[in-house]
């Protein structure tokens, strides 16, 4: 069984067989990857740390959403539901706040992002369309106001989760942090 240590311990993840750490590379890999398929562009607006932020989120709630593609599918979808939790060094009270979290961040997001198509579909265009623009700063906000969620939340434990979603974003991407 692989063995995952909390951020607070050790920067890295190790594996108690050779095999295993090609699964959990191949596992971090896809967690950090698979989710760019239709992302949307940046604003320059969004800082290294937001940035981070929103690819914690989203990962959270994509791998909610492809463990209960896996239990649909009579697999089960536990190791995916804990790997954040486990890798972060997080308590299942911790876990769990961070998926409310991200859960609720990413419905609105989703709503915003609705409302931006469509207003694309009808012509608009970014740099002219201040509706777009808003929307765009709404999202911001969304983001912002998520993450600040989650510093209270966290409290003095929100450095080490912050760390994490650095780490990861690296890890994930090979240094190339992205959108959703």
């Amino acid at each position: 069984m692989c063995g995952v240590g909390s951020l607070s311990s050790r920067a890295g993840w190790l594996c108690s067989r050779p095999g295993q750490q090609y699964v959990l590379a191949a596992v971090l890999l896809v967690c950090g990857s698979a989710p760019a398929f239709g992302q949307a562009k940046v604003s320059s607006r969004y800082t290294p740390q937001l940035l981070a932020w929103h690819s914690l989120l989203y990962r959270v709630v994509w791998l909610e959403n492809e463990a209960s593609t896996f239990e649909s599918r009579g697999k089960s979808g536990t190791y995916l539901r804990a790997l954040v939790g486990r890798q972060a060094g997080l308590t299942a009270q911790e876990e769990a706040t961070l998926k409310s979290i991200a859960s609720d961040w990413r419905g609105t997001d989703l709503t915003i992002l609705a409302a931006s198509k469509s207003l694309i579909v009808e012509g608009a265009r970014g740099p002219t369309s201040p509706t777009l623009q808003a929307l765009a700063s709404q999202r911001l906000q969304n983001l912002t106001n998520h993450v600040s969620q989650a510093q209270a939340a966290f409290g003095p434990r929100f450095r080490a989760l912050d760390i994490y979603a650095h780490i990861s974003v690296t890890v994930g991407n090979r240094g190339a942090p992205t959108s959703h």
